[in-house]
């Protein structure tokens, strides 16, 4: 499928293959090279892909609050990245959360990276073990204090 995709893009877009494919032995399952795609305009992406393959967009800075509207009228979008020497752009193109799954999809929480991030993953419990009601004799298990 990404090499059906990749093929159907040289058609429109620069595509560039960025990695290699092992060959012979060193192949154990089925690989596919990253490739970055320059496209001319945004909407030439028209699907999510799933796969090493990063598409790249140039737009001029006066631009930037279409290209965001743009951005967020596609329907999908799992991840959306910005290279800038402006700060005041990345600041206005940053988001505080991205949600896993693509845009308005699975799951909410703080961006990746972010000092609140790996407490998503956390949940503080406390387990504790009633050795009486097991059958055993707490008074023999406190006897060396």
């Amino acid at each position: 499928m990404l090499s059906d995709y990749v093929e159907q893009m040289k058609a429109k877009a620069k595509v560039t293959k960025v990695g290699v494919t092992l060959e012979g032995e060193l192949q154990v399952g089925h690989f596919f090279s990253p490739h970055i795609i320059g496209l001319n305009d945004g909407a030439d992406l028209t699907r999510v892909v799933f796969g090493p393959v990063l598409h790249v967009v140039r737009w001029k800075a006066v631009d930037l609050d279409s290209v965001l509207d743009e951005v967020a009228n596609f329907g999908f979008g799992l991840t959306f990245g910005m290279h800038s020497r402006i700060e005041t752009g990345v600041a206005r193109a940053v988001v505080g959360t991205q949600p896993f799954g693509g845009s308005g999809l699975s799951g909410t929480g703080p961006k990746a990276g972010t000092p609140n991030h790996l407490l998503r993953f956390a949940l503080e419990q406390v387990v504790s073990v009633n050795t009486a009601a097991a059958g055993g004799n707490a008074l023999l298990i406190a006897m060396g204090e």
